[in-house]
């Protein structure tokens, strides 16, 4: 009962708050429901173009015997952590195994996995891997892949305009305006965007 009293009073004292112009009220009832962020990592991503190739899709052998290392985990693990703080902010659904599970429970989340990945993807992943993600993760409030001009490429087919898509880079040829500059960049642009505190722009996507 007394909590009921006390949310009753902060929603009084939020309206008053914008009958002063405040948005405080705004951005409370924004707040007040959990946020679903769809979370997506295409694991070859950018090992190609680290050894010189031009891509990985359909490389991935080719690049591992030039030595070349997983990038893209590394850097989801990154952003997850910056965001580690404020998990009761949001859902963090993703999809299977290397393409965003392991890389959540890595930095502490608990995810909601949604899909399967076919038993014949063991560490080399396709794009029709990132499309039926992307297609499973479109009822997030907004969709975050790490990857690069590939990977937005084949998240744009699915998603077109009909979510916000943000890209965490993890490549060599980024042309593409969806990316942050880097993992933190990206964290960043989420917490606002949680906060309704930015901007939704259409950008280009560019693969060279």
């Amino acid at each position: 009962m007394h909590s009921d009293n006390q949310k009753n009073n902060q929603k009084k004292a939020l309206k008053i708050l914008k009958a002063f112009g405040i948005d405080a009220y705004d951005e409370y009832e924004w707040w007040k429901g959990k946020k679903k962020i769809g979370f997506v990592v295409n694991p070859i991503a950018g090992m190609g173009g680290k050894v010189g190739l031009k891509g990985t899709d359909g490389k991935y052998k080719e690049a591992l015997k030039l030595g070349a290392k997983p990038i893209a985990p590394l850097k989801a693990v990154e952003f997850l952590n910056f965001l580690k703080s404020y998990q009761k902010m949001f859902d963090l659904y993703t999809y299977p195994k290397m393409m965003g599970e392991y890389e959540a429970l890595q930095a502490g989340f608990k995810p909601i996995v949604v899909g399967e990945i076919c038993e014949k993807t063991k560490e080399e992943t396709t794009a029709e891997d990132t499309k039926n993600a992307a297609k499973l993760l479109m009822n997030s409030d907004i969709l975050v892949f790490v990857g690069g001009d590939g990977t937005a490429r084949d998240i744009y087919e699915v998603v077109k305009d009909k979510i916000p898509v943000l890209g965490v880079p993890s490549g060599v040829k980024m042309h593409s305006a969806v990316f942050a500059l880097n993992p933190r960049a990206a964290s960043s642009v989420v917490l606002n965007f949680l906060r309704k505190k930015t901007n939704l722009e259409l950008r280009g996507v560019v693969d060279i």
